[in-house]
C-alpha cells in the first residue's frame, strides 16, 4: 500500500494513464483533479456547465480522509477509474452502461468502509450513563446532550 499522498499533478498524470488505456479519445483538458476532506465516499465527479463557452468541465474530487486510511496506490487508481467513467458517461449515473464500463476498467462501484480501518473510541455519558462508540472526539451525549467521558480506544 502506498501511503504517500500524491500531488494533484501526479493524480492527473495517473488519470491520463487510465484514460489512455480505456478512453484514448476522451479529452481531459477541462478536467481537474483536486483533494477534498469528504468522509462519505472515496471520490466525487462534479460536472460544471459554462454557458458563455457552451462546454462542460469536470472536477474529480479525491477524498484525503478516505485515501489516508486505505492508501494512495491501487485504491486511488480504482477511485480514479470510477470517476473517469463519470467523465466519459456524464449522464449515465450508475446505470447498466456504467456497470459494464466499471467491470471492464477494473473500477469498483462502492468504496470500502472508512470506519472499519479507523480506531474507534468508547464514551460514557456522565449523566445518563449511556455508553456508545464514536470515530472522533465527542464532548456531549447524543441521547441527553450532557457531558461525556472517553473510556479509551477500542481494539480494531
Amino acid at each position: 500500500m502506498i501511503n504517500a499522498r500524491p500531488s494533484p499533478v501526479e493524480m492527473k498524470s495517473r488519470l491520463e494513464k487510465i484514460r489512455d488505456q480505456y478512453y484514448p479519445d476522451l479529452d481531459l483538458r477541462t478536467t481537474d483533479v483536486v483533494f477534498y476532506r469528504g468522509k462519505s465516499c472515496a471520490g466525487r465527479c462534479c460536472r460544471n456547465y459554462h454557458p458563455s463557452f457552451r462546454i462542460y468541465s469536470f472536477t474529480i474530487k479525491i477524498s484525503t480522509t478516505y485515501h489516508d486510511v486505505h492508501g494512495w496506490g491501487d485504491e486511488l487508481d480504482r477511485t480514479l477509474a470510477h470517476e473517469l467513467i463519470h467523465v466519459a458517461l456524464p449522464r449515465e449515473g450508475h446505470g447498466s452502461r456504467f456497470k459494464w464500463e466499471m467491470q471492464r476498467d477494473g473500477a469498483e462501484r462502492y468504496c470500502k468502509n472508512s470506519y472499519d480501518a479507523q480506531a474507534k473510541k468508547i464514551y460514557r455519558c456522565l449523566a445518563c450513563k449511556h455508553q456508545f462508540e464514536a470515530m472522533s472526539h465527542i464532548e456531549f451525549c447524543p441521547r441527553c446532550d450532557d457531558m461525556i467521558e472517553c473510556l479509551g480506544e477500542l481494539e480494531v
